[in-house]
C-alpha cells in the first residue's frame, strides 16, 4: 500500500524549499531550485535508485526491471514553479512517482519494465523566455538558437543549464528515439476549476494543448497628463485596453474545439501617474488542442484589432 502520510510529508518538505519572501516559489535555474533537486536526489538514492543528471539537467532516478529489452516506463513532472506557484504544482507528480518506487522496494515487487522517475528541467516559463526546457531536449526540440536566449542579466540559457548541472555543449545526446519509452505517467493537480465544479475526484487527460504566443507593441505618444487635452492624446494604454477586450470577445466565440486566449503581461511606459502612456508591450497567449482553432482565433483577433503583430520566431516558444 502507498504510504499517504509519507507522501504528504515529503510534499511539504520539498515545498518548504522556497524563496524566503515568496512561499512555494522555486524558479528554474536558481539556487533554491538546485537545493530542491539536491533534496530529491537524496530521496532517490535512499531507495536505491540510480541517479543521473543528463545534458539538459533533467534529474532521473532509475529502477531496473527484470527484462532489459523492454523500453522503460517514465513517471515524472517538474519541481520548478512560477512565482507563488502553489505548494503542489509539479512536485505532486514527481513525489507520487517517488512514493510508487518506495512502495515497490518495500514490498520487494519486481517488474519486467525499468522505471525512470524524472524531474524535467524548467517546465514552467523561465527567465530566458522559454519553458519545457528539459522535455524539449528529450524530444530533440531544444535548438542551439534557444540555448543563446538571454535573461535580464544577459546570462544565456546555456549557462543556466550548466549551473543546474547539465552539459549544454552536448545537449543533442539526451534526445530520445521513437519508441524509446513504453509509456509516460504524470499525476498533476488540476490548475483550473472544472473538476471542482463537477465535484470530481479525478480527471484523465485526453489531449495536450498547443500554445501560440505573440508579442504586441503599441506605440503612442507620452505627454503630460495634466496639460494634454483628451482630444489631443495618443494614449498607448487605452489602445492596449481595446486590444485586451478584443481578444476576450473573440475567444468567447464558438469554435470546433475549446480555445482560450489570455493577455497575462502588460508593460506600460513610462508607467507614471502624471504621464500619458507612450508605449505598451503585451504578451498574448492562445491555447487549444486543435492547431487550426488556434490559428483561427489568432487570425480573427488580428483582424479585429487592426494591428500588426511581431510573431515570435518559434510558435512553441513558451
Amino acid at each position: 500500500m502507498i504510504n499517504g502520510e509519507r507522501l504528504w510529508r515529503n510534499i511539504h518538505e520539498l515545498a518548504a524549499i522556497s524563496e524566503e519572501d515568496k512561499p512555494w516559489t522555486r524558479r528554474s535555474f536558481t539556487a533554491k531550485y538546485n537545493e530542491g533537486r539536491k533534496w530529491l536526489v537524496k530521496q532517490m538514492e535512499e531507495i536505491g535508485l540510480e541517479v543521473q543528471i543528463d545534458e539538459a539537467a533533467n534529474v532521473t532516478g532509475k529502477r531496473s526491471g527484470t527484462n532489459p529489452e523492454l523500453p522503460p516506463i517514465v513517471i515524472g513532472s517538474h519541481t520548478d514553479t512560477v512565482p507563488d506557484g502553489g505548494r503542489f504544482d509539479g512536485i505532486a507528480g514527481v513525489l507520487a512517482g517517488l512514493e510508487v518506487l518506495r512502495t515497490l522496494k518495500e514490498q520487494d515487487i519486481q517488474l519486467p519494465y525499468t522505471i525512470l522517475l524524472t524531474d524535467f528541467t524548467a517546465e514552467e516559463p523561465s527567465e530566458y523566455g522559454l519553458s519545457t526546457v528539459g522535455s524539449r531536449a528529450w524530444a530533440g526540440n531544444l535548438t542551439s538558437d534557444m540555448l543563446q536566449y538571454k535573461n535580464a542579466e544577459d546570462k544565456s540559457l546555456s549557462e543556466a543549464i550548466a549551473f543546474a548541472g547539465g552539459d549544454p555543449e552536448n545537449i543533442a545526446m539526451c534526445r530520445k528515439a521513437k519508441q524509446a519509452v513504453a509509456l509516460y505517467l504524470e499525476l498533476h493537480i488540476e490548475q483550473g476549476p472544472v473538476l471542482l465544479h463537477h465535484h470530481a475526484q479525478l480527471g484523465v487527460v485526453t489531449g495536450i494543448v498547443g500554445i501560440q504566443r505573440y508579442k504586441i507593441t503599441v506605440d503612442g505618444q507620452p505627454n503630460h497628463a495634466g496639460t494634454t487635452p483628451m482630444n489631443m492624446r495618443m494614449d498607448a494604454l487605452t489602445a492596449a485596453s481595446e486590444i485586451v477586450l478584443a481578444l476576450e470577445k473573440e475567444a468567447k466565440k464558438k469554435y470546433d474545439n475549446q480555445v482560450v486566449g489570455t493577455i497575462g503581461t502588460i508593460n506600460n511606459y513610462p508607467n507614471a501617474s502624471n504621464v500619458v502612456p507612450g508605449k505598451v508591450e503585451m504578451a498574448v497567449e492562445i491555447r487549444s488542442v486543435s492547431d487550426p482553432v488556434i490559428d483561427q482565433l489568432g487570425s480573427n483577433f488580428k483582424k479585429r484589432g487592426c494591428i500588426h503583430f511581431r510573431k515570435e520566431k518559434d510558435n512553441n516558444r513558451c
